[in-house]
């Protein structure tokens, strides 16, 4: 009997039944805080809204280009050396995976754009909290995930929303090592605890570093995002966290007897000789990154430098637009003013906190939260000022900082400081200190009640997410139209006039790959930039085409006839086989082959 009752609780957890995997997960979710179920349902509609449009219509002269540079990679062409790109490696390669593997279609290429899309807003809600609390995380997150700009480059084939989603996370992994602190476990002494803190912190540097590599290998533009990753991995610089046996300017005054200024340098000296390996780790990160992704192409190396650097060098020399169409750009299409409003709101909150005379509402260390995200906007800013050509989709560079900004709205609103776990602590007691804190605030607020302004930030950001879902929604409608009918008309002319290995130079090469037809890979970009700027010419058009042995030019935008000589030397060896107006036409090599003019 002693045996049997001995067996029977092991018995009867045998015989109790298991969850299910959807249980499992069901249950996962429910124990997740508020802020984190709230970013899941914001996800899942940010998903809907970029995967709607992944069958949609080209609309940008770009996706065609990048169209016919996966063709070529798939047909076994390589960069720089054979396809001609005016973006860094990455982004073509890490695009192609997707390509490949998922049915070498322009809307295989734009799922992983989507994918790279949402691996930012995942960034994003990680960043925000670690600045602004889980709050402070859904509202940056919500209002990059309906910005109009971000939205619609992260469904479109083009560097911007990839690049910018590396750049985020290296952001992201910056402001996690910010909000790191010394934690014991239940058997750790100090020195163990604190070796470990320094270890996640280097750690997450180089992640960092690694991140905003591959993002700057995608688009150089991600460059900027080094201002508010390098200010996070320094904030024990010039932040009130202290680590253990540190002086302080305060303590050693009575000891030493020295002048403030001598105790501030050595007290700042200090500091930086801490947080020394953590940004020599994020920037070897960045040199490891590149040199993974160029070392590939070192032998093309001269190639690659005049189509990724010197391609834009020239196109900025013969640009001239000024500064005032740069800021028409910015302004005009009116894309960035949700996201700009709530960005501007949370700065001029900031500025209340830090300037206001009641030291009971003052919350100066707060407000301090706002620098980097918002010397990040006006770094970004700076440099879309200074881009020649600048076109309305390099815009969006703009939104994942000010949408950082916009994430401390909320905590400078009410004057709840997100809570840090408190250097010698375990992990619990700094989760329940944090819960007690903020309710303690939540019922006996300073400098406000959260009914207030807590309560209308919170509903103006909801306001303008929602018009930014809804303004997204419209413009995935808008994408599901049908081809105009000359598209259809020319994409039918192909189809009719070409085999399927002919290979067809055009200035539209969006509607040569929906024909399932190929450029010439060195042709694959034949934009107004690269033939205003000199980087191709009618007589390297020519050259391609009897090095190819191509058969049919396609005039389908007027970009081909910007090359001085071109559409004559077309008209006097190629045959007209269909005319679609407007300059438009499909012409046919003749057989007597053509000669170099």
């Amino acid at each position: 009997m002693a045996r049997t009752a001995a067996r029977s609780p092991r018995a009867t957890r045998r015989a109790a039944p298991t969850q299910s995997p959807i249980q499992a997960f069901w249950q996962g979710i429910t124990q997740l805080s508020a802020p984190s179920r709230v970013v899941i349902l914001i996800l899942i509609v940010a998903a809907a809204l970029r995967f709607a449009a992944l069958p949609g219509v080209s609309k940008e002269y770009d996706e065609g280009v990048y169209w016919q540079s996966l063709r070529a990679m798939a047909q076994g062409h390589a960069l720089f050396s054979s396809v001609f790109s005016s973006q860094p490696p990455f982004f073509l390669l890490s695009l192609y995976p997707f390509y490949a593997l998922l049915g070498q279609s322009l809307f295989a290429a734009r799922l992983g754009v989507a994918v790279y899309s949402l691996v930012g807003l995942v960034a994003m809600y990680i960043a925000g909290r670690a600045i602004a609390g889980g709050w402070g995380g859904v509202i940056a997150c919500g209002l990059l995930a309906v910005d109009p700009l971000y939205l619609r480059e992260s469904h479109t084939l083009q560097a911007e929303a990839p690049s910018l989603a590396f750049a985020i996370v290296a952001v992201a992994l910056a402001a996690l090592s910010m909000r790191l602190t010394p934690q014991i476990g239940p058997w750790d002494d100090w020195e163990i605890a604190l070796r470990r803190y320094r270890a996640r912190r280097v750690t997450l540097a180089l992640l960092s570093g690694l991140a905003l590599g591959l993002g700057e290998m995608i688009k150089l533009w991600d460059i900027v995002a080094i201002i508010p990753a390098v200010l996070y991995l320094a904030s024990p610089v010039y932040s009130s966290f202290q680590a253990p046996g540190e002086p302080t300017p305060a303590g050693a005054a009575p000891q030493t007897r020295l002048p403030v200024s001598v105790i501030i340098y050595e007290a700042l000296t200090q500091r930086l000789r801490g947080v020394a390996p953590e940004l020599l780790m994020f920037v070897a990160g960045i040199i490891i990154a590149v040199i993974a992704t160029v070392a590939p192409f070192l032998n093309n190396f001269s190639q690659m430098y005049t189509q990724m650097v010197g391609f834009h060098l020239s196109a900025g020399q013969t640009s001239a637009n000024g500064l005032s169409y740069n800021v028409g750009v910015i302004l005009g299409g009116g894309s960035l003013y949700l996201t700009g409003v709530a960005a501007a709101l949370a700065f001029v909150l900031a500025l209340a906190r830090g300037l206001t005379r009641n030291a009971e509402a003052r919350r100066v260390r707060l407000a301090w939260r706002m620098a980097p995200p918002a010397l990040w906007a006006l770094a970004s800013g700076i440099l879309l000022l200074r881009q020649q050509p600048l076109f309305a989709h390099h815009v969006t560079l703009l939104a994942p900082p000010l949408a950082l900004m916009a994430a401390l709205a909320l905590p400078l609103a009410t004057g709840i400081v997100p809570q840090q776990a408190r250097a010698g602590e375990s992990i619990r007691q700094g989760r329940r200190r944090a819960k007690r804190t903020q309710a303690e605030q939540v019922a006996h607020p300073t400098g406000g009640t959260l009914a207030t302004p807590g309560l209308t930030v919170a509903g103006v950001m909801v306001v303008i997410a929602l018009i930014g879902a809804f303004i997204g929604f419209t413009a995935d409608q808008a994408a599901s139209q049908p081809l105009s009918g000359a598209t259809l008309s020319m994409v039918q002319a192909l189809d009719a006039f070409t085999a399927p290995s002919d290979l067809v130079v055009g200035d539209n090469q969006y509607v040569v790959a929906l024909a399932n037809r190929s450029t010439p890979p060195q042709l694959v970009d034949t934009s107004s930039v690269r033939i205003e700027s000199g980087s191709l010419t009618a007589a390297q058009i020519e050259s391609i085409i009897l090095k190819d042995d191509v058969r049919y030019v396609l005039f389908a935008s007027g970009r081909l006839q910007q090359a001085p000589g071109f559409a004559a030397w077309v008209q006097a060896n190629f045959t007209e086989v269909a005319n679609f107006g407007k300059g438009r036409a499909l012409y046919l090599r003749r057989p007597s082959g053509p000669v170099l003019a």
